[in-house]
């Protein structure tokens, strides 16, 4: 699976390089950065979750649309997930076996594309404030038990579709950047689901996360500073 990870952040960097050559007055840059995620889990029996740690990472883009208006797209990997705690397992006939918790990680291929509006804190400092939609794309994913029963430590692929496990994720995406001297981004951003990414009985299972990213854009000299981000 890191192989597989790999993989779509380096198509992910090449695809927007491409798109840079297309069009001169966008500017393209790699990220990366820990993010946090959770679902907005909830039903009749009160169960409770708990952040699973992950990656985000990919390629990413300024498109301008208007002065001082950009569209930030952003296409890589993010892994989503939940820890869902104190899950008691019984056998056949309800005899206890224990709790534990239990990590479900997905990894996904997303696509960000929120509109950015730019600000000058100086002029070497910009900052960028950004709303809009994301899309993702899940091409694997695990399930761990913790310990404290007789399952434990076992981990179990994600099955997509036999289980009730979804591929397709869309939400709203938030952003806040500072981007310095033309090259250096920093940026923390929120991901809130919009659909049920796994079908529960009596329940909404949606994705959320957040994540803090660093970032290296590829600097470019315009003759008119008006198409320079």
């Amino acid at each position: 699976m890191k192989r597989k990870i790999f993989l779509l952040v380096l198509s992910s960097a090449l695809v927007i390089h491409i798109s840079a050559q297309l069009q001169p007055q966008i500017q393209v840059g790699i990220f990366a950065g820990p993010q946090f995620a959770k679902r907005n889990f909830s039903n009749e029996f009160g169960t409770k979750t708990g952040f699973v740690k992950s990656v985000n990472a990919g390629a990413t883009i300024f498109l301008p649309v208007a002065k001082d208006l950009f569209i930030h797209g952003t296409l890589g990997y993010s892994g989503k997930g939940v820890i869902v705690k104190d899950v008691m397992f019984t056998d056949n006939v309800g005899n206890s076996l224990g709790t534990g918790n239990v990590k479900y990680l997905v990894h996904y291929m997303e696509l960000r594309s929120p509109f950015n509006h730019r600000s000058f804190l100086s002029p070497n400092t910009k900052f960028l404030a950004g709303l809009g939609p994301y899309f993702s794309y899940a091409v694997g994913g695990y399930e761990k038990i913790s310990e404290g029963n007789i399952y434990a430590n076992q981990k179990k692929k994600i099955e997509f579709g036999e289980d009730g496990h979804k591929r397709f994720d869309l939400g709203i995406t938030a952003e806040l950047g500072l981007v310095l001297n033309n090259w250096l981004s920093l940026g923390v951003s929120t991901d809130c689901g919009l659909i049920k990414v796994i079908d529960i009985r009596g329940g909404t299972n949606r994705n959320n996360s957040f994540s803090f990213t660093l970032g290296y854009l590829f600097y470019r000299q315009y003759k008119h500073d008006t198409k320079n981000f």
